[in-house]
């Protein structure tokens, strides 16, 4: 087992990358950083040869109005005649584990199938955790109010607009401004972009459009209703009069997206309670494969968690992603604008 930080595998995995999902060389070349830093990339090699590979980017996650570093993995390939023979896995256990061992909290992922969704949750206790829905929406009418602008380049008044809106939510990952330049160079690849609605010179709402087939999806809409409102009937008329746009909502739970591997369930624990004082609970958490957590119980108490105490028989018993789903469910994580 490797972690990729030679230039040589760089070029290796993006070129393996390119073979197992198809996609072109200048969105590869865009998305993986030049040097690859401590617990980012992951492979085996054989002969000199890279035949599996994983690329776990670093982000920051808003638990309440606390932050802890996070990790997302994606870009998970193995080459075609080594499939089905444990490879990946290999990958990915060491993955989780050195990111543990970095102080990680969790890692996160948007698997591209319910097949994958379940590989992730059987095998490495993988729990679904971002929800969202998606509906078709017409803006009726013509805009009444505001002007709307387009950019291809992140000014600053556009990245302090995103930031804020990321920053307000109760529980959601958090982009850099390097990673939200990445962002919008995918999305302009795929022929959407990034919209705004002025009023009086000021920028008051912004959308995030991707072009997917002939659908225009809204993946973000940041902004007061009334604008965010306003400014999609803009780019309905922009794109197509009464063109129909698919709203990404992530007020509900319809559909799950992406999923979260807890590698540090006691701080997990104490951020939710701070976050959420109000909610109370106890449950004993079974072992754990990976990190042999056996048995430990978690009493949420007014805002703090005691992680250890004795048990009661009364205590229900949850495995470690069940857990990760009774803690984050009431805060309404928020995974968006994920480039993979």
């Amino acid at each position: 087992m490797e972690k990729l930080s030679e230039r040589s595998f760089r070029h290796q995995y993006g070129a393996l990358w390119q073979k197992v999902f198809g996609d072109p060389k200048p969105f590869v070349k865009m998305f993986l950083p030049r040097h690859f830093e401590r617990g980012e990339a992951f492979g085996v090699k054989l002969h000199h040869r890279l035949i599996a590979g994983t690329y776990c980017k670093p982000y920051l996650m808003k638990v309440g109005e606390e932050t802890a570093e996070v990790s997302y993995l994606c870009g998970l390939a193995t080459a075609g005649c080594y499939r089905r023979r444990g490879w990946a896995a290999k990958v990915v256990e060491e993955a989780l584990r050195t990111l543990k061992a970095e102080g990680r909290l969790l890692v996160t992922l948007i698997p591209s199938n319910e097949r994958n969704r379940r590989y992730y949750g059987n095998h490495f206790a993988f729990a679904n955790c971002f929800h969202y829905t998606d509906r078709y929406i017409t803006p009726e009418g013509e805009p009444t109010f505001g002007q709307m602008a387009q950019t291809t380049l992140l000014s600053e008044e556009w990245l302090q607009f995103i930031e804020k809106e990321l920053k307000g939510r109760k529980c959601g990952l958090l982009h850099s401004r390097e990673q939200l330049m990445t962002v919008m160079k995918s999305i302009q690849m795929d022929g959407g972009g990034l919209y705004g609605l002025r009023r009086e010179g000021n920028l008051q709402a912004v959308a995030v459009v991707e072009q997917r087939g002939t659908t225009l999806r809204v993946s973000e809409l940041m902004g007061e209703p009334e604008n965010g409102l306003e400014l999609l009937r803009h780019v309905a008329r922009h794109r197509g009069k009464n063109a129909p746009l698919l709203l990404r909502d992530f007020t509900t739970n319809e559909k799950t997206g992406g999923m979260a591997r807890v590698l540090d369930l006691p701080r997990l624990a104490g951020l939710c309670a701070q976050a959420l004082p109000e909610r109370n609970g106890r449950f004993r958490v079974c072992g754990d494969h990976l990190f042999d957590h056996h048995n430990t119980t978690y009493v949420l108490n007014h805002g703090r968690c005691l992680v250890g105490g004795p048990a009661e028989a009364s205590d229900p018993i949850m495995t470690p992603a069940q857990a990760t789903e009774w803690l984050l469910e009431p805060l309404h994580p928020i995974m968006s604008l994920m480039v993979d």
